[in-house]
């Protein structure tokens, strides 16, 4: 098998919360990699609220859909609610994807993925989020 192939595997998963409400999942990579990646999401107006979408870092999606913080957070506006997604990387994912992709697009990438997967849940549209 090539050695990017064998960069990482999932060795566990742990979720918690609904999908419904707040939820977390940590995928925890074994191999070379051994690398943790944490995703979130919540509608919980404690997280979800014009503090967070006014932070700095959050800029309004050129498509009117919400607000995003690069390629690692946003609040989507799905239907009439708003909902927060989050990603976490430790410090060996970062460079796991790198390796494995050789591509700057790589985070943007995995965290659009995961936010068209967990949003069609909430009924959010689909994202473009901007490059850089």
């Amino acid at each position: 098998m090539p050695k990017d192939q064998d960069t990482a595997r999932l060795e566990e998963q742990r979720t918690s919360g609904t999908p419904s409400g707040s939820w977390a999942c940590d995928l925890y990579l074994s191999g070379e990699a051994a690398a943790q990646v944490s995703f979130a999401s919540s509608l919980d107006p404690a997280i979800v609220n014009d503090g967070l979408k006014t932070s700095t870092g959050f800029r309004e999606l050129a498509d009117g859909t919400g607000v995003a913080d690069g390629s690692r957070r946003a609040v989507l506006k799905c239907g009439t609610k708003d909902v927060y997604f989050g990603v976490r990387w430790d410090s060996v994912y970062p460079r796991t994807l790198k390796d494995t992709y050789r591509s700057g697009q790589a985070f943007r990438d995995v965290f659009r993925a995961f936010v068209d997967a967990a949003g069609k849940q909430h009924g959010c549209p689909a994202v473009q989020f901007p490059s850089g």
